[in-house]
């Protein structure tokens, strides 16, 4: 009984995150994923993801996850959106802002071997309105 109410919060929590567009699964497939010898990308500009939230009136605190690929050269490629916490539904219109603010950030690439690699990675936001 008790285990069937923690999985029962627990689903509550986690939200089924949306497929990769169709023409981004093969390539995120491909993707290397950060540990071992992959070193992890560095931020090195952000995207607005909050006026991406403010325009689609989304609540006023919480998280949100994604996974993208990042490219040898440091840009976002394949974006999608990862829902998790409670108080944020995804609708169409939030999920194409957010993936165009994630888009916009750049990294220092990942490297394996001292060479910049296409890696998988998950970029969690946290928010809070002013």
């Amino acid at each position: 009984m008790i285990a069937s109410i923690a999985a029962a919060l627990l689903f509550s929590v986690l939200a089924v995150p949306e497929p990769f567009p169709a023409d981004c699964a093969p390539r995120a497939a491909h993707a290397l994923h950060v540990g071992g010898d992959v070193t992890a990308p560095v931020v090195v500009k952000s995207g607005n993801i909050a006026a991406a939230l403010t325009k689609n009136h989304a609540p006023c605190l919480g998280l949100l996850s994604f996974e993208v690929t990042i490219t040898p050269e440091g840009n976002v490629g394949c974006v999608r959106v990862l829902q998790l916490g409670k108080g944020v539904t995804i609708t169409p219109e939030l999920a194409a802002s957010l993936r165009e603010a994630v888009r916009s950030y750049k990294f220092k690439p990942a490297t394996r071997k001292g060479k910049p690699v296409e890696v998988l990675f998950n970029l969690t936001y946290h928010f809070k309105c002013q």
